[in-house]
C-alpha cells in the first residue's frame, strides 16, 4: 500500500525569484529561502513508505557513536530485538549526555514561554543554535554585534533627524541598515581630532548551499551576523533582534516555505518588508505568486503577524527540527514536547510549521516501528497497535493541514526556482565570493 502524504516531508525550502515577479518594480527581487530548516538525513530504504522519507538515521561521527552505544545495550540485554535496543538506548545515560544541550535549550525557551523568564528573541535563537553546536559566534560576540548595530542605527537616526521613539521611523532605519550602505560621522566633543566616518555594509543573500545540505548552520542567525550573508530563515530574525534592541515593534510572518517581517505605520496599518531583498511587497503579491489559497488566508496560517511570544514558540519548533536533523526522531518524546509546548503558546492561532513537523514526526515513528517489526507493508499496521496509532495520527494531521488551506508550490514552478538559485550560487562561487567567512560589516575611516 503506497503512502500518499507527501506534504509531510518538512523540506521547507522556498524561493521567490525574479521569474515570478510580474511587475517591473520587482525585477530584482532576490530569492528567499528557508522558513523552517529541513532535516538533511538520507531516507531509509523502506518500500512500504515510499512517499515519506525517514528521518530516524544518524550520520558521520554520530552514526559511529550510535552504533557503539547500541552494541553496548544489546550486549547488556543479552541480544534483544531492534525495538528494545532503541528503547534502551534513548533512555540511556549515553544518549542523555549526547542530547544534554538540547534539553537545556528546551528548558530555557520553555521558561520564557511560561513567563518565568523574560521573552527574548535574541536569547531564544542563540539557545537554539547553541544546542545544535558550533555556532559562528559566542553569545558575548553575538550580543556585542547586536549592541554595536543598534548603537549605529541610533546615531544614524539622530544625524538624519529621525525620532527614535517613533516605531515607523525605527523600522525604516533598521531596513536601511540591513539593505543599504550607511555612514555616520563620529566626532568627539571638545576634541581637535578629525571626525571619524563609520560605514556599515548591507547584508546579502547567500546563494551558496542555500538548502543547508552541506552545512546545516547556513540557516543560523549567528552565521548571518558573523558573515553578513543569510536567507529568509536568518535575515528576518536578525531584523527582529535589532528591533528588540531598539525597542521597535516588528513581527514575524510566514508565506509558503518563507518568512518575512511585518511592521506598523503611524496609523497602525501593517506593511511587509523583505530583509532578503530590501523590498516592500503587498499581501496580494504573495497570494498571487506563492500559491496561497483563500482558505489559508482565512485560517491564518500565512501572512499573519506573530507576536513576540509566538515568535519564540516558533523557535521551539525550529529546535525540534534541528534535533531531528541531528539525531533523527529518536523515541519521539523530545520533538513532541517541543511541538506541544509551541502549540500551547500559539493558543487558538494555527501554526502550519508545527503541523508539518508533527506529520514528519509521526511518519518517522511509523517508519521505525514497521521496520523494527519487519513489516512488509502498511497493511501490517493492523497487527501493531503502536504503528496503527502513528498511522492514524498522521492521517488525522494531514487532513487538518489540508483543511487549513495548505498546498504545495507546483512542482514545475519549484523546479524552476531551484534551478535559478542554484545557478546564482555557482556564480557566487565562480566569483570567489565567500559567504561563510566571518567579516566585519563596519568600516572605519578618518
Amino acid at each position: 500500500m503506497a503512502m500518499k502524504f507527501a506534504k509531510a516531508t518538512i523540506v521547507l525550502i522556498c524561493f521567490v525569484s525574479a521569474a515570478y515577479c510580474n511587475a517591473q518594480q520587482f525585477a530584482t527581487f532576490a530569492p528567499v529561502s528557508v522558513g523552517v530548516s529541513p532535516p538533511k538525513q538520507a531516507p531509509l530504504s523502506a518500500s512500504y513508505v515510499p512517499a515519506l522519507p525517514a528521518y530516524a538515521t544518524q550520520s558521520g561521527s554520530k552514526q559511529h557513536a550510535y552504533n557503539e552505544a547500541m552494541a553496548d545495550v544489546r550486549e547488556a540485554n543479552g541480544g534483544s530485538n531492534a525495538a528494545m535496543d532503541e528503547n534502551h538506548y534513548y533512555k540511556s545515560s549515553a544518549f542523555t549526555s549526547l542530547t544534554q544541550a538540547y534539553n537545556a535549550a528546551f528548558n530555557d525557551i520553555k521558561a520564557m514561554l511560561d513567563g518565568k523568564e523574560t521573552l527574548s528573541v535574541k536569547r531564544a535563537y542563540y539557545e537554539l543554535e547553541a544546542a545544535y553546536g558550533n555556532t559562528y559566534l559566542s553569545y558575548k560576540d553575538f550580543n556585542d554585534k547586536i549592541d554595536e548595530s543598534a548603537s549605529f542605527i541610533k546615531q544614524w537616526m539622530a544625524q538624519h533627524k529621525l525620532n527614535t521613539q517613533n516605531n515607523e521611523e525605527l523600522n525604516y532605519a533598521i531596513q536601511r541598515f540591513m539593505g543599504d550602505t550607511l555612514t555616520i560621522i563620529n566626532k568627539k566633543p571638545d576634541s581637535q581630532e578629525p571626525p571619524v566616518k563609520v560605514t556599515h555594509l548591507p547584508f546579502k543573500y547567500d546563494y551558496t548551499d542555500f538548502k543547508g545540505e552541506q552545512d546545516y548552520r547556513n540557516y543560523f542567525v549567528t552565521k548571518c551576523m558573523a558573515t553578513g550573508y543569510g536567507q529568509c530563515n536568518s535575515m528576518p530574525i536578525v531584523y527582529l533582534c535589532l528591533a528588540e534592541a531598539l525597542g521597535a515593534k516588528a513581527y514575524l510572518s510566514f508565506a509558503p516555505h518563507h518568512s518575512l517581517i511585518k511592521y506598523a505605520d503611524a496609523k497602525g496599518y501593517l506593511h511587509n518588508y523583505e530583509p532578503t531583498s530590501n523590498y516592500h511587497i503587498t499581501d496580494r503579491w504573495y497570494q498571487d505568486n506563492l500559491y496561497i489559497k483563500a482558505e489559508a488566508m482565512k485560517s491564518g496560517i500565512y501572512l499573519h503577524a506573530l507576536n513576540k511570544k509566538q515568535i519564540i514558540a516558533n523557535c521551539m519548533i525550529d529546535l525540534a527540527v534541528g534535533y531531528m536533523n541531528k539525531y533523527g526522531v529518536a523515541d519521539g518524546q523530545f520533538m513532541n514536547d517541543c511541538l506541544q509546548t509551541a502549540k500551547a503558546a500559539f493558543g487558538n492561532s494555527p501554526d502550519i510549521y508545527n503541523n508539518l513537523t508533527y506529520s514528519s514526526l509521526m511518519a518517522g515513528l511509523l517508519e521505525k516501528t514497521l521496520r523494527n517489526d519487519r513489516a512488509k507493508g502498511l497493511e501490517d499496521t493492523i497487527n501493531n497497535p503502536q504503528a496503527r496509532y502513528y498511522f492514524n495520527e498522521l492521517k488525522k494531521n494531514e487532513a487538518h493541514i489540508t483543511a487549513l488551506g495548505y498546498q504545495e508550490i507546483p512542482a514545475q514552478a519549484y523546479a524552476q526556482m531551484m534551478q535559478s538559485d542554484s545557478a546564482k550560487g555557482r556564480v557566487q562561487q565562480a566569483n570567489t565570493i565567500s559567504t561563510k567567512q566571518n567579516r566585519n560589516l563596519f568600516i572605519t575611516t578618518k
